[in-house]
């Protein structure tokens, strides 16, 4: 906390009258103090006096808006308290530290989130904590504070990004993240529901999740009462596989706090098979220039996924479970999940004012 007083003939010295409203004696002390990069200024008679807050005041963005009941004198000598208390403390701040992040990528599961984030850090710029941090669906409760000491260190150029796909479907996240910061930028990938259902049933069969061992696929998405609600047009839409597909139905909670225009949408198919067109996009929704080119990728032809070439000329793979072979599935059953899903991308589409073609 810095304390600076200043007598009232300082005002006269600065080319302004000395203040005569009665809330502000001859001898004013400012108070400053930064908080996640904003100074807060504090006005009192004396030190024994309560403190009544100023307009917050930004350090990088100019001022906050006039109190009605602050004299034009004491709002000069803001602008001058704020000149002296950011000069003398900005070489206390270290330019390299943990920032909250720029953006989040939120989602979709397995619709290609690690391949994003793993391809746009290929811009050297674009910095994220290893490991999916699940601060806003699982630890919450640990508070800001531990969320910041998640993220990688960075400098003052660099964007922080932070990748929890589950972010998508969870109830209270949206509502959470706009809380911390509603100018958040948000990124979602998403694809063909029907291929990302078979994804993930394939990981969840893969680690033996609960039934999946011994069920196929076509009987976890086919309905065994046709009358339940839950069945729709002969699929089970209460399976999770299928649920999380119906993308506009979790992306309306988000519409409620964030505006289109702070959401990027990747297209996980073309991810995959044109790496750059959807990379670039993404570069420049963050504020870069775009850097990833087309010849940064080679295609791995056994895995059917994009690797990436390396400045030192070595290859580097995406772990196992990318590109792992999925279970042949009927063409009948993927017929009813190709219209089940038509009727469902068409809300998501007309949400977003945008299209994909996948069906």
């Amino acid at each position: 906390m810095a304390v600076i007083n200043f007598r009232c003939d300082w005002f006269v010295q600065l080319g302004a009258n000395c203040p005569q409203n009665d809330r502000l004696a001859p001898r004013l002390t400012f108070y400053g103090d930064t908080d996640g990069g904003v100074i807060k200024l504090f006005i009192a008679r004396s030190h024994n006096d309560s403190m009544w807050p100023s307009s917050s005041v930004m350090s990088n963005r100019g001022f906050g808006s006039r109190s009605s009941s602050m004299p034009q004198p004491s709002i000069f000598l803001l602008i001058l308290v704020l000149t002296v208390y950011t000069s003398v403390n900005s070489a206390s701040i270290p330019s390299e530290r943990k920032r909250f992040p720029d953006a989040i990528i939120i989602g979709v599961k397995k619709c290609g989130t690690r391949a994003l984030l793993e391809f746009l850090k290929l811009n050297s710029r674009i910095k994220a904590p290893g490991p999916e941090v699940h601060f806003f669906d699982k630890h919450y409760d640990l508070g800001y504070d531990w969320y910041r000491e998640q993220m990688p260190v960075t400098n003052a150029t660099d964007i922080t990004i932070e990748k929890s796909p589950a972010y998508f479907i969870g109830k209270s996240v949206p509502e959470r993240v706009y809380k911390m910061n509603p100018k958040m930028k948000l990124i979602v990938v998403v694809r063909n529901p029907v291929t990302r259902a078979i994804s993930d049933y394939t990981q969840a069969a893969t680690r033996k999740k609960r039934s999946l061992f011994t069920s196929k696929f076509e009987e976890l998405v086919s309905c065994f009462n046709e009358s339940h609600p839950s069945c729709q047009a002969g699929v089970n839409a209460s399976w999770g596989a299928v649920r999380i597909g119906i993308y506009h139905r979790y992306l309306h909670r988000w519409l409620e706090y964030f505006p289109l225009h702070q959401m990027q949408f990747v297209d996980g198919e073309r991810l995959i098979t044109e790496p750059a067109s959807q990379i670039r996009p993404v570069e420049k929704f963050l504020g870069l220039s775009p850097v990833v080119k087309k010849r940064d990728f080679i295609f791995d032809s056994v895995k059917k996924f994009p690797c990436i070439k390396k400045f030192n000329g070595t290859v580097h793979c995406l772990g196992k479970s990318k590109g792992r072979p999925h279970p042949k599935v009927s063409p009948a059953t993927m017929r009813k999940l190709s219209d089940f899903y038509r009727t469902e991308n068409e809300k998501f589409f007309n949400m977003i004012n945008r299209r994909f073609n996948w069906l």
